[in-house]
């Protein structure tokens, strides 16, 4: 199949589907009625195309099988390199099944649950589809229906301690919350229930949601349009229809409108930090997440006094030389001395940082670096990193060496610092997208040429490419 390649928006993507045509899910009341039309020239900072705008692009999992991409309008291809996810069509040689999703829009997301049974998509036709893969290896549409009044534009599962559950965010500037209702039958119309709403602050779009989720604990970071990151939980501990915000800044400082860049928010979905965190000193429980804009990266470790509730501290912000950042991924394990975190560019390539905590308690900072003081735009005062950021073309070379954005936050009476340096820089033409394996072992990228590259340290040390899969 050959992937058409457009710089315009076809004329169907910000058509409005008519209510006679669409399904109106009666559980959710909108705050909102309006829906959002504003759609860059730009593909890398539309809020409707975090992805390539033509569906060549690949969604993943946080496990080692079970990775999806949208070819058309149509039809979503599923790998199928593991034995435990049959193909459908046993005859393909491409690695991948086709599942027709049934859209009659663009798909604009698609997210397995944790254990890659289930199979969420969501499009530019306001609806949710959820699929179930069954014993044959096929996968069936057990619920289609209206969950927002305006495109659907992203879509993030819960962990499964707390039942099937998800988020979704859409154009009418709310993020809701659906949670299944085993007693409805599939194909009902209500056998996936909206349990929270929330209309996002200053009237402005949210672009990105994640979960992250440690036994009966959830956490939930969304990043606004205007540059406004989120930490919420739970009202209740075990309860999802009730969530607070517990934190909330700019990392970038606030952006007017017609002038944000591309948001992207990710947690490291682990149960811990990396060891050589925790070594040195950093609080076993504290939750990490990324944040990226522009060409900028920032990392904040998210840690809860005695007497309060978590807050946001940033450690490490990680400059790339060269290109924007479409897409980030932050590798799902805590057995590795260090994080990875892989980042999609818009210069045709693919870049890895490793983020390291030297066992550095109580040190000064090094003297090469500037100590840089909170940014007025944040919301409340941090910890901010500091940072020595150097340029020329050979900053941006694969494993060169820097200890830039030497932050610290203070834990107790230790004072952590972290480093980052630049693991590898792949080549993917057109790449829009990254996604780790559950394991941390290897990931995913994809992008304009419609190809699924597989990357993995080989024994040296150095990221390779270590598989590519074609979608035709």
């Amino acid at each position: 199949m050959n992937i058409p390649i457009s710089n315009k928006f076809p004329s169907w993507l910000t058509r409005n589907t008519s209510d006679e045509d669409e399904e109106t899910h009666s559980n959710c009341s909108s705050l909102s009625s309006r829906a959002s039309s504003h759609v860059s020239s730009d593909p890398s900072e539309s809020l409707l195309f975090p992805i390539d705008i033509d569906g060549t692009i690949t969604q993943s999992v946080r496990r080692a099988e079970g990775l999806a991409a949208f070819v058309d309008r149509e039809t979503l291809i599923r790998s199928s390199t593991s034995s435990s996810f049959p193909a459908m069509d046993q005859t393909s040689t491409t690695g991948f099944t086709n599942l027709v999703h049934g859209s009659r829009d663009l798909v604009l997301a698609a997210k397995y649950n944790f254990n890659g049974s289930r199979l969420a998509t969501v499009s530019s036709d306001h609806k949710i589809r959820v699929f179930d893969l069954v014993e044959d290896g096929s996968w069936k549409l057990i619920e289609a229906w209206r969950g927002h009044n305006a495109e659907v534009l992203g879509v993030q599962w819960i962990g499964p301690s707390l039942g099937q559950a998800f988020g979704t965010i859409g154009g009418d500037n709310l993020f809701n919350v659906w949670e299944e209702q085993t007693s409805q039958a599939h194909m009902s119309g209500r056998r996936f229930r909206c349990i929270f709403q929330q209309a996002s602050h200053n009237n402005s779009l949210y672009v990105s949601l994640d979960f992250i989720t440690i036994k009966h604990e959830v956490w939930l970071a969304l990043a606004a349009k205007d540059g406004r990151l989120s930490l919420l939980e739970p009202t209740e501990p075990c309860s999802l229809g009730s969530w607070k915000e517990i934190d909330s800044l700019y990392p970038g400082g606030q952006h007017p409108r017609g002038q944000e860049p591309n948001f992207n928010v990710c947690f490291h979905h682990s149960d811990r930090p990396c060891y050589k965190a925790v070594i040195a000193g950093l609080d076993k429980k504290a939750v990490s997440l990324a944040f990226s804009f522009s060409n900028i990266i920032k990392i904040f470790r998210a840690t809860k006094p005695d007497d309060g509730t978590y807050e946001l501290h940033e450690v490490a912000e990680i400059a790339v030389d060269q290109g924007r950042i479409r897409d980030i991924d932050w590798a799902p394990v805590s057995v590795q001395p260090s994080d990875l975190i892989a980042a999609a560019c818009d210069d045709d390539h693919v870049r890895v940082f490793e983020v390291t905590t030297p066992n550095s308690a109580n040190i000064s900072s090094p003297s090469n670096s500037a100590n840089i003081p909170p940014t007025a735009a944040m919301t409340r005062a941090h910890s901010l990193a500091s940072r020595n950021v150097p340029s020329g073309i050979g900053a941006g070379l694969a494993g060169a060496s820097r200890a830039t954005a030497a932050g610290r936050i203070t834990v107790g009476n230790v004072r952590i610092k972290h480093e980052w340096n630049v693991a590898a820089s792949l080549p993917h033409s057109g790449v829009w997208k990254v996604a780790w394996f559950k394991d941390g072992s290897a990931f995913a990228s994809t992008g304009d040429d419609g190809i699924l590259r597989v990357w993995k340290k080989d024994m040296t040390g150095s990221f390779i490419e270590f598989a590519e899969l074609g979608a035709t």
